[in-house]
């Protein structure tokens, strides 16, 4: 008995078995002076701004507080203050990225960081993103690039989860 669930090559419609995959699904996300890029999957959602509750300790500057998401305790940080070590502004208007985790600690599944705005989606091609060399790449960016003219930072989401793991000792 055949268990097999793939259908022969010649039976693909449009012979997709030998298509490259030329997009990559993704979303820039403005945070305070700049855009991230990041690939949909690593958004689990993006919800609307709620006030987080703070620690009852002293917290960095880039550590916003808590948000509630699907019943869990999600941290909320700000790439911005993070990196660049200033006050994040927040407002009204404000979102937040619901960010999956990298598998660095079993008890940080998401963590959340603030927009400024919603997000945009769009379907990367190679064609479309030029890397940056002109910029310096600070602690917690991958990478600088243009993307359809605009300006975009790759960042760094383990950074960001050891800075939180660290901070809720976690380790």
């Amino acid at each position: 008995m055949n268990t097999s669930t793939t259908l022969p090559e010649q039976q693909i419609p449009g012979n997709q078995a030998q298509k490259e995959i030329t997009d990559i699904s993704s979303m820039l996300l403005p945070i305070e002076g700049h855009i991230l890029l990041l690939p949909g999957v690593a958004v689990a959602e993006i919800v609307s701004f709620v006030s987080p509750e703070p620690d009852d300790t002293e917290m960095p500057v880039w550590f916003l507080g808590s948000v509630y998401w699907r019943n869990q305790r999600v941290p909320l940080v700000s790439f911005e203050a993070m990196v660049e070590g200033r006050n994040p502004f927040i407002s009204s208007h404000c979102r937040i990225a619901i960010l999956n985790n990298t598998g660095l600690h079993h008890q940080l599944s998401f963590f959340a960081l603030l927009l400024q705005a919603t997000p945009k989606l769009l379907r990367l091609t190679s064609e479309a993103l030029v890397v940056n060399n002109e910029k310096i790449i600070e602690e917690g960016e991958i990478l600088h690039v243009m993307v359809d003219g605009e300006e975009a930072i790759i960042p760094d989401i383990s950074f960001m989860e050891r800075k939180i793991i660290e901070y809720w000792q976690l380790g």
